[in-house]
């Protein structure tokens, strides 16, 4: 009678194998997120940057031992605060830069008869554009969702609205600046910052 040895693959030759792989399907889904995520970036004194792999960072408020708890995110994230039936209540809504043509936070471009719905009372508007033509207008009481063809669709009144994304040991989670990857004027590559309060808008490509 003849015999035959199979030979075994150990457990760790195994492991070994499903970790080769998932890197390489990581490495893929990276490289896909980051070829999304190409942003110019214009800031407040009108310059604008090109940014690779564009992401927000949220940054919890307070005093902290070590290092600040912060979440990055390729996505808007915005609560609401309102009050209905004397009941106050909370809704999240995340706006996915992947599927964004533009957001403008500084002197957005505003239809004459929105404006006052959005009573903005100081504050700036914001004006978030979908790639499908849908465009989000954003004020201090009022968030008002318009069709490709300018026609409103959706209307979300609120008492107040922040960027944040949780909370941590009661502190607030809440948006702080954009990140990525850009080259300064000589060529150089490095690390990409801009807070949002220096940031005028975003045009994804």
């Amino acid at each position: 009678m003849k015999t035959t040895n199979k030979e075994k693959k150990s457990p760790l030759a195994y492991s070994l194998c499903l970790m080769a792989f998932l890197l390489f399907i990581g490495s893929t889904n990276t490289l896909a997120d980051d070829q999304k995520s190409v942003a110019n970036v214009k800031d407040t004194e009108g310059k604008t940057y090109k940014v690779q792999s564009l992401h927000a960072k949220y940054r919890a408020g307070g005093s902290w031992l070590g290092r600040r708890p912060e979440e990055t995110s390729s996505s808007l994230k915005i609560v609401f605060s309102m009050t209905k039936d004397r009941v106050e209540t909370t809704e999240e809504v995340e706006f996915e830069f992947a599927k964004l043509r533009r957001i403008v936070l500084k002197n957005a471009d505003i239809p004459a008869e929105i404006k006052p719905t959005l009573n903005n009372s100081g504050r700036e508007n914001i004006r978030i554009e979908r790639r499908d033509g849908t465009v989000i207008l954003l004020g201090n009481l009022a968030m008002i969702e318009v069709d490709a063809n300018g026609k409103q669709i959706k209307r979300t009144d609120f008492n107040s609205y922040s960027f944040k994304a949780g909370e941590i040991q009661g502190q607030y989670i809440t948006l702080d600046g954009f990140g990525g990857h850009s080259r300064t004027s000589d060529g150089k590559e490095g690390d990409f910052w801009i807070t949002e309060w220096e940031t005028a808008s975003i045009e994804f490509e």
